[in-house]
């Protein structure tokens, strides 16, 4: 999970706030995205090439947060998501700050965000998006991506 604190987002009114925004995506949740949408690696060794791909980059990316977005249960134990928060968020100004933050980055900022929300590695991500291709029977290799760290942890 991601807890992410936007600073000075400017409101309707014009008051500038902090706002904090969390972001979580299951196991599940990411086997269905890359079994059922092309994987990020994919696309974004395409995306080089072709114009048209660098588009499927950024639907997957705003796909990727507006399933990730929600709020932990009061609880502590569960990850809440509601459908209107989400479409909320992505109309806000922190979405527009979050997905210039990624742009910018790359594919390693993307990466890395994708991997924090999920609690997994960036090789466990590159192995899974892998298998996936493999299974659809994609012939063309598939990058590796990979982000320096100080620490292994894929939250840090």
């Amino acid at each position: 999970m991601i807890k992410k604190t936007f600073k000075n987002v400017e409101t309707w009114s014009g008051e500038k706030v902090d706002v904090v925004a969390f972001f979580h995506m299951s196991k599940k949740e990411v086997s269905e995205m890359i079994q059922y949408k092309k994987g990020l690696t994919k696309i974004q060794a395409e995306a080089a090439a072709d114009e048209d791909a660098a588009i499927g980059v950024v639907d997957y990316i705003e796909d990727f947060i507006k399933k990730a977005y929600g709020k932990p249960a009061p609880d502590g134990l569960g990850f809440i998501k509601r459908e209107e928060e989400a479409n909320a968020f992505i109309h806000s100004p922190m979405y527009d700050m979050l997905f210039e933050e990624l742009l910018s980055g790359g594919a390693e900022a993307i990466m890395k965000f994708m991997a924090q929300a999920t609690g997994t590695s960036i090789d466990e991500m590159n192995k899974a998006y892998k298998q996936a291709e493999k299974e659809r029977g994609a012939v063309k290799e598939i990058p590796e991506f990979s982000i320096e760290s100080d620490t292994d942890e894929p939250n840090a």
